[in-house]
């Protein structure tokens, strides 16, 4: 009831200051674009952004980054999110951190194309600080996290923090490693989610000092959970890690050395913190006494899906998303 309670209350109130801030980006059209109704048109204001009133601007893009971060879970608006997503039940927790997110953040996204524009590329450094202080205020809470839900809805800011870094970053590998962030995390935060729910389901305990020997109460499970937390938490050949290290690049290619060092320690720490949590978790002895066994196999079978996407990226980018990636990239630099 509180977790529900808190998103309720803050959701609203986040949604709210994203609504002003796109009707502050409306009055800043108003002297440009000729017919009113056009002002909110986002083709329209594309085309005029350069000619928007640059004071009005900022003002909508405050209002659309609380807004619109708050729902996206950016740090220091996030703290709706690790009750949210810890106490809803998994399918609906896979659902919230792989979907939810990256659609509050595409809203911002939709805004910030334009007040980049208005303001000559100067938005870029609010999306470095924001990203960069999400990914860094993570790192205390994932390492003494005992609730292995909770720990993944912190990585879950942790990532939307990489991607909006990344974004931050902008230049062309930059902004294709947040894209492609984007899309790693959803598959393997909803396949952690799921196998979450099963470990849950068999352990009765979402504390990790009551769960050891996962692998061999619940094998397949146990595998595929082994497997994802690796890849969130940037172990290679995965595709988390394929995807921060292109922004990694990206941020040294862009000359943001010191800021970089510090995004690359936090992950670093981060890495650390949820391999250390993984290893009490599914190697030992089992906590419990049972045959080796899986819940059903109605959650066990829809962990293939998102399993396979998370290998096949690490190696292997589909032409058909290259492409799509390419086109983002080319919008975000004017094309």
């Amino acid at each position: 009831m509180e977790a529900a309670w808190k998103y309720l209350i803050i959701g609203s109130l986040g949604i709210a200051f994203a609504l002003f801030g796109i009707l502050f980006l409306f009055a800043s059209s108003l002297d440009v674009v000729e017919q009113a109704h056009d002002s909110f048109n986002w083709t329209v204001l594309y085309e005029f952004a350069s000619q928007l009133d640059p004071t009005w601007v900022t003002i909508a893009f405050v209002f659309v980054l609380v807004g619109y971060g708050t729902k996206a879970g950016l740090a220091p608006l996030h703290f709706w999110l690790p009750d949210a997503h810890s106490e809803a039940p998994s399918p609906i927790s896979a659902i919230l951190s792989g979907v939810l997110l990256n659609t509050a953040l595409y809203g911002m996204l939709r805004i910030y194309l334009i007040v980049n524009t208005t303001l000559s590329g100067n938005a870029n450094k609010w999306l470095l600080v924001f990203g960069l202080f999400s990914v860094a205020l993570m790192v205390p809470f994932i390492l003494v996290q005992q609730d292995y839900k909770r720990m993944l809805a912190y990585s879950s800011v942790e990532h939307i923090g990489v991607i909006t870094f990344g974004i931050g970053i902008a230049g062309p590998l930059g902004l294709y490693g947040a894209m492609l962030h984007m899309f790693n995390h959803s598959m393997v935060k909803s396949l952690l989610f799921m196998a979450a729910g099963n470990i849950h389901q068999r352990f009765q305990s979402k504390k990790m000092n009551q769960i050891t020997g996962v692998l061999k109460v619940m094998p397949f499970t146990g595998t595929v959970f082994t497997v994802g937390m690796l890849a969130i938490a940037g172990a290679p050949p995965f595709n988390i890690f394929i995807s921060e290290l292109t922004i990694m690049l990206a941020g040294f290619q862009q000359g943001n050395i010191i800021l970089t060092t510090i995004f690359i320690f936090a992950i670093l720490l981060i890495f650390a913190g949820m391999t250390n949590a993984l290893s009490k978790m599914v190697l030992g002895n089992p906590s419990i006494e049972t045959e080796k066994s899986e819940p059903s196999r109605w959650t066990t079978w829809p962990l293939v899906i998102p399993l396979v996407l998370i290998l096949t990226f690490a190696f292997y980018v589909p032409s058909i998303i290259e492409q799509a990636l390419q086109n983002i990239v080319t919008l975000f630099q004017g094309g």
